[in-house]
């Protein structure tokens, strides 16, 4: 999702503020937990500890993305991801915002109608019409734009004309296309290409044999989906193999084969954690497997599942978001409850205190979406976050985002998020040892500024 070197364009680099409002607004990706504030990334494994899935919603305003708001509007019943009539539930995925204009950068092609991915060390953005274009770090081809360089600016994913919804994870991006496959760029250590290679994938590959997608998530090296017929598959890293007991010592094994997992007809969305995964069942219920050393399974234990287990005292959500070890779920009041790790503050309770039971974000009364599992977009267009989100040592209570307004999605990563903006504009702040800002340069700022290029 590509890019000239090093641009500085010092006259976009104020204190930016999003334009007019678009009627639906919502939420990508990925995001993750503090890393060194533009440290090194790593080089080999699996790429380190990555963002990951975004928010992902079946009701008020949402979209896709790791993820995933991508601005469809939601009924009560299945999704249609694809820009369809959307029944008397479902979700509709594809919606996405319709604003005219965008920012226009020293990088080629407008983006207009803009939703957003966040993953370890880079960013994306999607156009309404399919076309993407990523930024940030890119030594394994995350930014999929046939070279393995850091682009400090916008640069277009090659090939890319018909995504509907992108993630990004710690070194791999992926796009849901209107076909409704995947295809997928970046590294492939684990398997998170659908193949056994181990290269690189410098530009968009299509992962064969999955069709009818609806739903889509990217963590760190493992990557899940959601069908038509309400069923998940995971591939990559896996937490075990299907039906063992996970365990610290399993999390080792991979699989370049799509998983089943156990259980799951009704799954309307997905997100993926470090080691652990979640769906959003048709019901409003929230179910999660995987490791659970913080409670991130939020089951009321701290025992590892291999199985999906219910999420207690979530049964009206209508979006979900996950980080590495923490998940969090929008529900349709427009309040928000988090679970799992909160050691920076990643639950938003006011306490460090990890919790294997879902609490109440401090707050946040009226969310559209959810990101990242520690930022909210509220209904009049600003942003609130908590947590580590801009690799402070985390904050224990929302605060708003200053200079941002009119915002239609939001974007967590390692350390850096972004908002898309009314007009096609991206805005992000915090890390940006690698550019992941894509404002030309390589300076962290505490404050948003213009993304170059798009």
């Amino acid at each position: 999702m590509h890019w000239p070197k090093f641009i500085a364009f010092d006259t976009l680099l104020f204190f930016a503020a999003c334009g007019g409002r678009t009627p639906l607004g919502t939420v990508t990706q990925e995001p993750g937990q503090a890393s060194s504030f533009g440290g090194t990334p790593l080089t080999g494994g699996t790429g380190g500890a990555a963002g990951a899935g975004g928010s992902k919603a079946i009701g008020p305003a949402m979209g896709t993305g790791g993820d995933k708001a991508t601005g469809g509007t939601i009924g009560t019943g299945g999704m249609n991801p694809t820009g369809g009539t959307t029944g008397t539930g479902g979700v509709n995925l594809t919606g996405g915002m319709t604003s005219p204009g965008g920012i226009t950068g020293t990088g080629g092609t407008k983006l207009t109608s803009i939703e957003i991915a966040a993953g370890r060390f880079h960013s994306c953005a999607m156009a309404n019409e399919g076309s993407v274009k990523c930024w940030g770090y890119g030594f394994y081809g995350q930014l999929g734009t046939g070279t393995a360089d850091n682009s400090y600016v916008a640069a277009s994913v090659s090939g890319m004309t018909s995504a509907m919804f992108i993630t990004a994870g710690g070194i791999d991006s992926c796009a849901l296309l209107r076909d409704q496959t995947i295809q997928c760029w970046g590294g492939n250590y684990d398997g998170e290409l659908a193949t056994d290679s181990g290269s690189y994938a410098l530009v968009p590959t299509p992962i064969t044999g999955i069709t009818d997608v609806k739903d889509l998530s990217l963590h760190n090296s493992h990557v899940c989906a959601v069908l038509g017929n309400g069923t998940a598959l995971c591939w990559g890293r896996l937490f075990n193999p299907p039906g063992d007991p996970p365990s610290e010592a399993s999390y080792g094994a991979y699989s370049i084969t799509p998983e089943p997992v156990p259980g799951i007809t009704t799954a309307v969305a997905v997100v993926t954690g470090y080691d652990h995964a979640c769906v959003l069942l048709s019901t409003g219920a929230v179910n999660c497997w995987g490791l659970n050393y913080s409670g991130q399974l939020g089951n009321g234990t701290t025992t590892a599942s291999a199985t999906p287990v219910e999420v207690v005292g979530i049964s009206k959500a209508t979006a979900i978001a996950s980080a590495d070890a923490h998940t969090c779920a929008l529900l349709g009041d427009g309040t928000v409850r988090c679970w799992g790790e909160n050691i920076f503050g990643m639950l938003g309770d006011g306490t460090s205190k990890s919790s294997s039971i879902s609490v109440e974000v401090s707050g946040v009364t009226h969310a559209t979406a959810i990101a990242g599992g520690s930022c909210a977009l509220l209904t009049d267009g600003t942003v609130k976050c908590w947590g580590p989100y801009d690799h402070t040592s985390g904050r224990l209570l929302p605060s708003a985002i200053p200079n941002v307004k009119n915002a239609t999605s939001i974007a967590v990563g390692d350390g850096h998020a972004c908002a898309a903006c009314t007009g096609g504009g991206v805005l992000c702040w915090g890390a940006n040892g690698w550019g992941q800002l894509g404002n030309g340069t390589t300076n962290d700022s505490a404050t948003p500024v213009n993304v170059l290029g798009l």
